[in-house]
């Protein structure tokens, strides 16, 4: 895109009245801010370079300059690791009295936390993207985060049919509440602990938690669940079963995030919403989230739980979709704008994103690029070269499909001829003309009688079609580490393809390097612990920021109803009660040769308020659960370090 030049001296921050319609990105050939349009960012961009040559500090400058003059939050996932990031935007937060939230993987040489940052808490936030949705939402993002070959495979069918079943069973019970999504599944995914807490369930609970469901579907849905539980049970007693297998499978991989000492137990609901992650309550309220995942120490896991971070964005975006009306109505929103959204822009950043090669980050990673933009979620990708994103399915197809979504590439110094090529294909491809190559032969003798022939003939030029951008260039762009030098190439999309931003494109203009700077970057290798007193304001202010979000949550009305589990979006049809296809033993790995006869309370006198049939009585309320109490059989919860703190000792920040 052109974009007109705009004075040096022009700041684009908010606070010093700005054009709030864009954000700088550099500076042009020939002096002149290159600026982008906010409304160009809503869709993905994609930055590439090599090692060093710039690209996490054009992410960090321009995804800062978003949240500073839109008022909205940001999420970092960060496989590089290292303080550099997380204390980047802790200062961004600090400086625009943000909610800030660390989650990181403690360090191989000791499982002390180094907070990054006087604002970051003392100790790293809390993070559990299984706490909102639905059984077959929750069982979709859990088993979709690991990427599956050979056996892992053939039980990825069985064990969806397993962990749905366990979480529709303990929502439905009441046995996940107050827990966490993988501290649920620790206590109820096994065949005698699924089938006592199955015998609890009751008709009036169905009813409970489905109030539009018809008294007959829901004593349906009881006996269905109960027999499958009985089914699971009869099926599990043989060794080598496939059931079996699919149960060990999913327990394997729930112990992965729930005992890895390197995530230390974080992978859960914390106390309250000032040491917890929401990424649906980090969007209405402009938190900003950093997800520190170094791959280099932890490829495997950071794989799986940056996977799930994406699976959760996706589940967030949904919900959002599914109450921006409601949201409109609370907060008065009015606007008529076809991609406005009553919250602000959420940008989500993802650094180093070749680091973590993995088919099920890929697919996570691709449906939110799909689903994001509508809904007020900005993606910005990073990574060393193109062939990173080649090299994840091995075939390019994934690679284009997100390249098809992008709409903004920022290219710094690439080290191969492959990135190069590929980028420059990019760009598309021009009418160039080019001089002929004139040869001068003086055959006029004496008189130059042909000396005219040799003049017409040196203004003429042919017409070729090649790249914007010629091959090689993007392997020469400047990266002088001495002069801070960093050069790139923008190729935007809109409003037409173009390589260009500061002056006109033309024959001899197809592509223009700009020169990196920065907004507002802090100075290299500042120590923000340095000055005590600045420490000291810092951590005040991070109190009283942590305070008001408390606050928020308690008293918001926007935030009440998004945030309630009425409100949350699973993105999965409705199940209607209906007739299920009997398949045979082959067929099924649930199918039994002697199905148990079915365990439906009955119960003699029916209770009001629910239309239905009116031969078909309801139990009455069940009352407590036998885990509801502390000296039950099932014992304290191994979750709750302190099960005596009651409501009020509850810290409301970390310090």
């Amino acid at each position: 895109m052109t974009l007109n030049p705009i004075s040096a001296t022009t700041t684009l921050l908010r606070r010093h009245g700005h054009d709030a319609g864009q954000v700088a990105v550099g500076i042009g050939r020939y002096g002149h801010p290159a600026v982008c349009d906010l409304d160009t960012l809503k869709l993905p961009a994609l930055v590439l370079g090599g090692p060093r040559t710039g690209k996490t500090r054009l992410a960090n400058s321009m995804n800062a300059q978003q949240v500073r003059v839109t008022g909205g939050g940001a999420c970092i996932i960060d496989f590089k690791g290292g303080d550099d990031i997380p204390s980047y935007w802790a200062e961004v937060a600090q400086q625009e009295n943000r909610a800030f939230h660390h989650f990181t993987l403690n360090e191989k040489s000791s499982g002390a936390y180094r907070r990054p940052h006087p604002y970051a808490r003392t100790q790293p936030s809390f993070y559990d993207p299984l706490v909102r949705g639905n059984g077959d939402s929750k069982t979709a993002m859990l088993l979709n985060s690991v990427d599956r070959d050979g056996d892992a495979a053939a039980y990825l069918r069985t064990a969806e049919d397993v962990v749905m079943l366990a979480f529709d069973i303990a929502d439905l019970t009441g046995f996940s509440a107050g827990k966490g999504g993988l501290e649920t599944l620790t206590a109820i995914l096994d065949p005698a602990a699924l089938d006592k807490a199955a015998n609890q369930l009751t008709v009036d609970a169905v009813l409970r938690a489905h109030p539009s469901m018809a008294d007959v579907d829901a004593r349906r849905r009881v006996n269905d669940l109960q027999q499958r539980v009985a089914e699971m049970g009869q099926k599990t007693r043989g060794a080598g079963n496939l059931l079996a297998g699919a149960i060990g499978d999913s327990q394997t991989l729930i112990s992965k995030f729930a005992n890895s000492s390197a995530l230390g137990g974080r992978m859960r609901p914390g106390r309250d919403a000032t040491d917890t992650i929401d990424l649906v309550r980090a969007v209405l309220q402009g938190e900003i989230v950093v997800f520190s995942l170094p791959s280099n120490d932890y490829r495997s896991l950071s794989i799986l739980v940056s996977t799930m971070v994406l699976l959760d964005l996706q589940n967030t975006t949904s919900t959002l979709r599914k109450n921006i009306a409601d949201v409109r109505r609370l907060t008065g929103d009015s606007s008529r704008k076809a991609d406005a959204t009553p919250w602000k822009p959420f940008v989500v950043q993802v650094e180093e994103l070749g680091s973590a090669k993995s088919t099920a980050a890929a697919a996570a990673l691709l449906g939110l690029l799909n689903k994001s933009s509508n809904e007020g979620i900005r993606v910005v990708l990073s990574s060393q070269g193109w062939g990173d994103f080649v090299a994840v399915d091995g075939t390019g197809v994934w690679a284009n499909q997100v390249l098809e979504q992008v709409y903004n590439l920022f290219c710094f110094q690439l080290g191969s001829d492959a990135d190069d090529q590929a980028v420059c294909g990019f760009s598309g491809q021009v009418d160039k003309r080019k001089p002929r190559m004139k040869h001068e032969i003086d055959i006029g003798g004496r008189w130059r009688l042909w000396s005219g022939a040799r003049s017409m003939n040196s203004g003429m030029t042919d017409s070729v079609r090649e790249t914007r951008i010629p091959l090689g260039t993007l392997q020469e762009l400047n990266k002088d580490d001495a002069t801070d030098t960093r050069e790139f190439i923008w190729i935007a999309k809109t409003p037409t393809l173009s390589a260009v931003h500061t002056v006109n494109e033309g024959p001899n203009m197809w592509f223009e390097p700009l020169r990196l700077v920065t907004v507002l970057e802090p100075p290299n290798r500042h120590d923000f612990f340095g000055d005590p007193a600045a420490v000291e304001q810092a951590e005040a202010l991070r109190d009283e920021v942590l305070d008001k979000t408390w606050e928020r949550v308690r008293s918001d009305a926007v935030l009440a109803h998004v945030l309630s589990a009425d409100a949350a979006s699973v993105e999965e049809p409705t199940r209607e009660a209906a007739a299920v296809p009997v398949l045979t033993a082959a067929e099924d790995p649930w199918a039994v040769a002697a199905p148990p006869p079915r365990r439906v309370q009955q119960v003699s006198e029916p209770v009001s308020g629910h239309p239905g049939d009116p031969d078909v009585p309801l139990p009455p309320d069940p009352g407590p659960d036998p885990w509801d109490e502390t000296d039950s059989e099932w014992g304290l919860d191994p979750w709750d370090s302190d099960p005596d703190r009651g409501q009020a000792e509850v810290e409301k920040h970390g310090s």
